[in-house]
């Protein structure tokens, strides 16, 4: 940052006014010594960041800015957007913070802080929910403005605050350009939600494709490409609620959509509510393969609605929990030891089937895909198992009556016994009445 000190000049004498305007470049400061004068004519024909204790055409500097905040009780994500006149104590910014826990910031992992900056995010624990306002948490004369210099970014995910002013996301800019990756800039309000503002005070998280710097950042709108701009009226809905009312969608979609976007942050502290696809995204093509939603932090029960698709339901295991679900329709899960949930869209095949296994030839692992049509009885005695060429059986992958569906299993030749050498093997399914075999190949 360059910074300009302006000591004991003048800028205009008692006889001439210079009808001159100052513009502050991108990334330079003015700093104005005590007993020295900025002026340009008009007051107010200075643009850019002027800041320090001397005057602007004799009129006293603003140095300090007024803030309220509100924080809940439980984890907060916040951020300190000046200075404090005390000193940087994440106590003195938050007296009433649960003394018990520490403050976090993010570098690729937690960390605590005992000290406060400007442009960091931090995760607090807060006792109650409190507004915190300047003359009563805060000192009345105000927090000290600061330069606002770039904000550092790193590859990965980034934890930021911003400075007093409010800039839009759509109008953050970067060096090198284009670094945020769009639709992935965070707020927390009891859960993560998509930012358009960069609010004093509170902490974002920012993902980033390298390093770089957010560029000083304006109130100033921009193109809006940072927001998600994907029509998600008629995509496919997957409602969680829980007990305390606490709520979040994830979203069913095709392969058009560049999923990049739907990105979500590191995980918030333990016992906070999340719900995502175990792929860390908040939107996944079910239409192509099961997903697994994991489930964080929520109170029981437990509804699941769909919404613009049907949907088929199971736990995680596989086992108990086996719902589909018509969009419109909910389920409720009781049992709190459910905290993963295998999805998919509910595509009923109309025969049995058997494909071919992929990779194939494969080393070590391949999958394996087959079909159950609906049936009288609603469930289908299923065994799946793997032969070496002389019959000898060497893994059984299936064994279990499933319902109608499309499936997916692994098949990994490294923990099968011993290992097994290289050789073509065959992989046989008996379903109801069907039953089927093919040919696959391990190449060590």
């Amino acid at each position: 940052m360059k910074v300009l000190k302006y000591l004991s000049m003048l800028l205009f004498t008692s006889n001439v006014v210079f009808a001159q305007s100052i513009v502050i470049a991108n990334g330079a400061s003015i700093e104005v010594g005590t007993g020295s004068d900025v002026c340009a004519g008009v007051y107010g024909n200075i643009t850019g960041n002027l800041f320090g204790n001397g005057t602007q055409c004799n009129q006293t500097m603003v140095t300090t800015f007024q803030l309220a905040i509100n924080v809940n009780n439980g984890w907060n994500m916040v951020s300190v957007p000046g200075l404090h006149p005390t000193n940087q104590n994440v106590s003195t910014w938050w007296p009433n913070r649960n003394l018990l826990a520490d403050v976090y910031r993010w570098t690729t992992t937690y960390l605590p802080v005992t000290l406060a900056a400007p442009t960091q995010g931090y995760w607090m624990l807060h006792n109650g929910t409190q507004t915190y306002n300047t003359g009563d948490e805060w000192p009345a004369g105000g927090i000290q403005i600061v330069a606002r210099d770039p904000i550092p970014l790193t590859a990965g995910w980034n934890m930021i605050g911003g400075y007093e002013n409010t800039p839009l996301v759509s109008g953050l800019t970067t060096t090198p350009p284009s670094l945020i990756v769009p639709g992935t800039v965070y707020g927390w309000t009891g859960t993560y939600t998509n930012a358009t503002s960069l609010l004093p005070g509170y902490g974002y998280w920012i993902l980033s494709t390298g390093n770089g710097v957010i560029n000083s950042p304006t109130v100033a709108d921009g193109s809006a490409k940072l927001l998600a701009q994907d029509d998600k009226s008629e995509w496919g809905k997957i409602t969680i609620t829980d007990a305390s009312g606490k709520s979040y969608t994830l979203y069913s979609v095709d392969g058009k959509v560049n999923l990049d976007q739907y990105q979500m942050p590191p995980l918030p502290p333990t016992g906070m509510f999340d719900v995502r696809f175990s792929s860390n995204r908040k939107a996944e093509n079910l239409k192509e393969n099961n997903q697994t939603i994991e489930m964080r932090g929520l109170v029981y029960p437990v509804t699941v609605r769909a919404e613009n698709e049907d949907i088929r339901i199971l736990d995680g295991t596989g086992n108990g929990l086996n719902e589909r679900l018509k969009s419109g329709e909910e389920v409720t899960i009781t049992n709190s030891s459910v905290s993963k949930l295998m999805v998919s869209a509910d595509l009923i095949p109309d025969v049995y089937a058997l494909e071919q296994n992929y990779p194939n030839p494969f080393n070590p692992s391949t999958k394996i895909r087959y079909s159950i049509p609906n049936v009288g009885s609603g469930l289908a005695q299923t065994v799946l198992k793997v032969y070496d060429v002389l019959g000898n059986e060497v893994a059984t992958l299936v064994n279990e009556e499933k319902p109608a569906g499309s499936y997916e299993v692994d098949f990994n030749a490294s923990t099968s016994g011993s290992g097994l050498a290289s050789g073509i093997y065959y992989y046989k399914i008996q379903a109801g009445s069907f039953t089927e075999t093919k040919k696959m190949v391990l190449i060590k």
